[in-house]
């Protein structure tokens, strides 16, 4: 899955 940061969410679990 990735955020609406355009990462994936692997890489900000503190944002889940």
């Amino acid at each position: 899955y990735v955020d609406n940061k355009g990462f994936p969410t692997w890489l900000k679990l503190d944002k889940k």
